[in-house]
């Protein structure tokens, strides 16, 4: 093997090569450190692979879990830039990686504040948009162009270093994007910083295409709503289960996110090798999908998002299934490649379940308004916008780290699930049809959310003491609680 292919895929063979004196004194002392460390030594790549991933999933969910609680209490927009940089250099530095070792903590540190990132991007930009746009936005699956430019990349190299730097160095312009976009309207008002928000109001007002008359008749009515309702305070994801109601819709799309995300990585890992191609295996799976995901925005408007999360769940159920007749018949055994294309129809129908809980209308009150790293998006996409419509606005972004938390567990849990095939072939999709009829009958406890407004704030307990006792005060001053 060359040299140059051999550094191509080897790590160690880099620090070889760091022992020339040409080389910057800091990179050599890194090199030198992770030598000594002796961690990961001995593991093949199949090994060192299960491990990136493993610490990539991990991290996603503390990041996400981290970075949303800090995005509901400081603000979206001041967080999601300084993770949106903080992941773009991290996966810069990836590509002077001198180990295994250090290539995974980078990648997870990356992969970490991708969490982050992920989370605050997508509540702050479905908090300027109306009702009718948030589905369209919600399943648009844009993410896919990130798998197609990785495609593109490795058409210009497939060294992992270039590649690195590439798709980090491609998007440090965004970062400038921080001098032009505003922060929440909405967690402005709920943080009671009510000159700020109506600022920011105006601002993206006065980009609409339609002119909106009422403004001040819509900012009035929410700052009354926010005053009346609720105090300042400092929310955990201990608020996300602040009754039974909320208690369950979590507990169940965690059930459901979780298990969806396990099949559809089973699933995917079937389906990668496709054409053969490396450069079009990237995006092909997930071009697939696209068609049906699109059909969620009709078919939950007409059917309701928990019936269509239902029909989605049990379709893919009985096309997984179908392998068992296949079986019986003997036709698996003229046309093997049915068995690959049962996959594929059953992972894009499973990419579909869990879309159905677009964010559509919460009360419309002020606005109109590398590879491993790309393909985790999907399983997060699943899960997020039931999330989005069922939390509160001080809360928003920890209710969809939680989403997100679920579609990490599940291809964390998929990687569990290959001793599977040592029985039988039929086996595993049998267990993920089980798994995905369970999907859609779990998915029933959902209420329905279909042109249903919520709630955007959190009630607290003082103030409803006047709703409760106001009857039994006898004499009581007109404006008692308005100072509370």
């Amino acid at each position: 093997m060359g040299a140059s292919t051999q550094e191509l895929y080897n790590l160690s063979y880099a620090i070889r090569e760091l022992s020339c004196p040409y080389h910057p004194q800091v990179i050599y002392k890194l090199s030198f450190f992770f030598q000594c460390l002796q961690i990961l030594q001995g593991l093949n790549i199949d090994d060192l692979m299960k491990v990136a991933m493993y610490a990539q999933s991990a991290t996603l969910i503390i990041g996400a879990t981290v970075g949303s609680m800090v995005a509901d209490i400081y603000g979206r927009r001041r967080l999601l830039f300084s993770s949106l940089a903080a992941m773009l250099i991290l996966h810069c530095l990836v590509a002077v990686s001198v180990s295994w070792l250090m290539f995974i903590v980078l990648r997870a540190l990356a992969v970490g504040f991708a969490g982050a990132t992920l989370v605050v991007s997508f509540v702050l930009v479905i908090e300027f948009l109306g009702p009718d746009w948030r589905d369209a936005c919600t399943c648009s699956c844009l993410w896919v162009l990130g798998a197609i430019v990785l495609s593109v990349q490795t058409l210009i190299t497939v060294h992992w270093r270039w590649l690195a730097l590439i798709s980090g160095g491609l998007c440090l312009p965004l970062v400038a994007a921080f001098f032009t976009s505003s922060e929440s309207v909405r967690w402005l008002q709920c943080q009671q910083r009510f000159p700020e928000a109506e600022n920011g109001l105006r601002e993206v007002v006065s980009v609409n295409a339609a002119t909106v008359t009422n403004i001040m008749q819509l900012l009035d009515q929410s700052r009354g709503c926010i005053v009346n309702n609720m105090h300042y305070k400092r929310f955990t994801y201990l608020d996300l289960f602040h009754s039974l109601a909320s208690t369950r819709w979590t507990l169940t799309l965690v059930y459901t996110g979780t298990v969806t995300s396990c099949v559809y990585w089973c699933l995917l890992g079937r389906v990668r090798q496709i054409t053969g191609q490396a450069a079009v295996d990237i995006f092909l799976p997930f071009i697939v999908d696209l068609p049906l995901t699109w059909s969620v925005i009709v078919v939950s408007r007409c059917l309701g998002r928990r019936w269509c999360l239902f029909l989605y769940a049990v379709a893919s159920s009985f096309s997984l299934m179908c392998v068992l007749v296949l079986h019986i018949t003997g036709n698996l055994a003229h046309m093997p490649s049915l068995v690959t294309g049962l996959a594929l129809f059953g992972k894009t129908i499973d990419d579909d379940d869990d879309d159905d809980y677009d964010d559509d209308d919460d009360d419309g009150d002020e606005d109109d308004d590398d590879d491993e790293e790309e393909e985790e998006e999907e399983e997060e996409e699943e899960e997020e916008d039931f999330m989005y419509k069922y939390n509160l606005d001080v809360e928003k972004c920890m209710g969809f780290a939680v989403a997100v938390s679920s579609g990490s567990a599940g291809l964390m849990l998929s990687n569990t699930l290959d001793f599977l095939e040592q029985y039988h072939y039929t086996i595993p999709f049998v267990v993920y049809g089980a798994m995905m009829a369970s999907v859609g009958v779990v998915g029933l406890f959902f209420p329905e959310t279909i042109h249903r407004s919520l709630n955007n704030v959190q009630q607290c307990h003082h103030r409803k003491i006047p709703l409760q006792e106001g009857a039994r005060l006898v004499g009581r001053p007109p404006n008692l609680w308005d100072d509370c």
